[in-house]
């Protein structure tokens, strides 16, 4: 079974609960099940998707006015505001090596490697982080997770999403410790980890909506060009997503503080806001979006 995308003019024809139980969940909690359902519901609705991007444009843009940021720290800020970033503040697990003097920052992290369950789980989502995952890929994108959950809070916090769960916050981090029926397919996928073809829990369907215009704004035209830029920028390099990786973040490790395996784990680092590239970039044909590179933080 696979969920439809639709804009709201017509009835949902999805049946979400069956969705759920040919998944394994047959069993949730009613208050839970409920708020499963609504996120759904809502990453299925093409009309409330775009809206959000559209507020999520105009914010970081509004954000870069005094200044040129990053992603890293309108996110930062963002989520400071609304409940994300090391507000459970667990123990690591063992098995793990750390930074000397390790405390759970309060900034957004940086994910490398194919993170293990227990780390993703019961350290980024348990406390719950936001996180950038250069390493995803420019398909998936580094900042579809981000844009996700701020897409829901923010629904939640006008109306337009009602949820049993204080915040999305809460949301998130009680579906982190809901055991997985299939090991494989915990509800994080399920609800923002998908391979479905149409609908916004497949983080790549955000990134390509993403990488086009939403309409004709300052905002969304300059947010565009951001993410196409990044995309052409990885894409050119050898081993892509791996090389910015190493080259941007993981050459940074020692100044950072880190959860790691030696070969994938968590840093967090200081935001750093980069000189604006005054570099123009070529113009990416066929989405109606110059990429001049110099209008926004980098991403």
């Amino acid at each position: 079974m696979e969920l439809e995308l639709i804009d709201g003019k017509d009835d949902d024809p999805n049946d979400y609960e069956a969705y759920l139980e040919e998944r394994g969940y047959t069993g949730l909690e009613p208050n839970l099940k409920e708020d499963i359902i609504a996120v759904l519901s809502f990453l299925c609705r093409e009309d409330l998707v775009r809206k959000g991007l559209q507020k999520f444009a105009g914010e970081y843009f509004q954000f870069n006015t005094s200044g040129k940021k990053t992603m890293r720290r309108f996110f930062d800020d963002w989520g400071g505001k609304n409940g994300f970033n090391a507000t459970g503040a667990s123990e690591v697990p063992k098995g793990y090596t750390t930074s000397t003097a390790f405390q759970y920052p309060h900034h957004t992290p940086i994910l490398f490697g194919a993170l293990s369950p227990d780390l993703f789980l019961n350290v980024l989502l348990k406390n719950g982080y936001l996180s950038s995952d250069p390493g995803a890929g420019v398909g998936h994108g580094k900042w579809a997770h981000s844009v996700q959950i701020y897409l829901l809070e923010e629904a939640r916090k006008d109306g337009t999403l009602n949820l049993k769960s204080p915040s999305v916050c809460d949301f998130v981090k009680t579906i982190s410790q809901v055991p997985p029926v299939f090991e494989s397919l915990p509800l994080w996928e399920v609800l923002f980890d998908s391979f479905e073809d149409s609908v916004y829990t497949c983080p790549n369907n955000i990134t390509a909506t993403l990488n086009r215009a939403l309409d004709s704004s300052g905002a969304a035209l300059q947010l565009a060009s951001k993410f196409v830029a990044y995309k052409e920028k990885v894409s050119k390099m050898s081993k892509g997503a791996e090389t910015y990786t190493n080259q941007k973040y993981l050459s940074r490790l020692s100044e950072s503080s880190y959860i790691t395996s030696g070969k994938y784990g968590i840093m967090w680092l200081k935001p750093k806001d980069s000189a604006v590239e005054k570099k123009q970039v070529p113009e990416a044909k066929g989405n109606g979006v110059t990429n001049t590179g110099n209008s926004l933080g980098n991403l």
